[in-house]
C-alpha cells in the first residue's frame, strides 16, 4: 500500500526539480549576458583610467622657487612671478626648507595648491 504513494511522491518531486532547474540553454544565455556586461564594465573602466592619465599628464608643470614655511604649511615662492603656492607634500618639502628647488606637479588654481609629484634641488 505504501509503495504507490512513494512512487507518486517521488515522481512529483522529480518533476518539480526539473520545472525549477534552468535549462542548459538558459544558463548559456545568462553566462553570455554576464560576459558581455563584464566586457562593457572593463571597457568603461579602461576609458576612465586613460582619460584620468591624459589629464594628469597634460597638467603636470615644473615650477622653480624657494621653499618656505608658515605655521605647519609649506609653500613654493616663485620669484619670477612673485606668487606663492601651497605644497601638498609637506614631508618632502620639509627636506628642502629654505632652498631653491624645482617642483613638478599639478597646479590647482582654485585652491592655489601644487599637487606635488617630485621636488628636486635646483642647485
Amino acid at each position: 500500500m505504501k509503495r504507490p504513494y512513494i512512487a507518486v511522491i517521488g515522481a512529483t518531486l522529480l518533476s518539480a526539480a526539473f520545472a525549477f532547474a534552468p535549462s542548459s540553454s538558459a544558463q548559456q544565455t545568462n553566462q553570455q549576458q554576464n560576459h558581455q556586461q563584464n566586457q562593457q564594465q572593463n571597457t568603461q573602466r579602461d576609458q576612465f583610467q586613460d582619460s584620468q592619465q591624459d589629464l594628469q599628464q597634460k597638467d603636470v608643470t615644473t615650477f622653480r622657487g624657494k621653499i618656505s614655511q608658515k605655521y605647519s604649511k609649506f609653500y613654493l615662492e616663485v620669484s619670477v612671478t612673485h606668487n606663492s603656492y601651497e605644497l601638498d607634500d609637506s614631508r618632502t618639502a620639509k627636506l628642502f626648507l629654505g632652498k631653491t628647488v624645482r617642483v613638478t606637479g599639478t597646479l590647482d588654481e582654485d585652491k592655489n595648491i601644487i599637487r606635488v609629484k617630485t621636488i628636486t634641488s635646483a642647485g
